[in-house]
């Protein structure tokens, strides 16, 4: 059977961040380690990553964070797919990319207590252990803004404001009105997550064309050389 294929890499990294592939095997991860659908990302409390994943969309998860990618599917020629991620607890901040431009219902953040849909956005989620969960938009790196939905059992609220946030306490709590952040009290919490995933946009393009490339090399079959005609 051929092995799994890729899915996203990690860009950049601090401290200790381990995954745990699908089949159960522990890895700690490194800058340019490739990462997996249903991986478990994990980081300690000095860790850090930054990831691109194949549609250039890229993630962020701050220190003693813990994020299931459940699952990645991405057709590079038609740039489509679908893209889901579970943020268990910590800090997360994302970038959409290619998947959540062609469907807003393709790319979804999962939550135990709301679930994100995405929509051409930058945003981050805070998930503290046991305590309510804030999710708050932020402007993309151009200066225009997204969407993210938020829904759980009570309803949704759409946030569509530069650093608006709601807040929810349960699956069925009502969510909170959306409510604005300060910028100055956002950059202090969000900044530094917030500015890995945009950097790791930068490059994403250009790691996922390389990626590629290299992958249709592996695929190619190896052709035999030719035999130089007789005279």
């Amino acid at each position: 059977p051929s092995a799994p294929q890729s899915i996203g890499q990690v860009d950049t990294i601090q401290g200790s961040v381990e995954a745990t592939r699908a089949d159960g095997t522990k890895v700690k991860l490194a800058q340019g380690d490739p990462i997996f659908q249903g991986d478990v990302i994990e980081t300690a409390a000095n860790g850090s990553v930054g990831m691109i994943f194949a549609d250039d969309s890229t993630f962020s998860v701050d220190s003693d964070g813990r994020v299931v990618i459940d699952e990645m599917v991405y057709d590079a020629s038609a740039q489509t797919g679908s893209l889901k991620v579970n943020l268990v607890q910590g800090v997360l901040s994302f970038v959409s990319g290619q998947i959540a431009k062609t469907d807003p219902d393709a790319m979804v953040l999962d939550t135990p207590l709301a679930s994100l849909g995405i929509r051409g956005t930058t945003g981050v989620v805070k998930l503290p252990a046991g305590e309510p969960v804030t999710i708050a938009l932020a402007p993309n790196a151009d200066g225009t803004v997204g969407e993210i939905s938020v829904t759980n059992e009570s309803g949704t609220q759409v946030l569509s404001q530069p650093f608006q946030g709601v807040s929810v306490a349960s699956l069925t709590a009502p969510i909170s009105q959306p409510f604005t952040i300060p910028v100055a009290q956002f950059n202090q919490q969000f900044g530094a997550v917030v500015s890995r995933a945009q950097a790791a946009e930068t490059r994403a393009a250009t790691v996922n064309q390389q990626i590629r490339q290299q992958q249709q090399q592996e695929e190619a079959p190896e052709e035999a050389p030719e035999e130089a005609p007789e005279e």
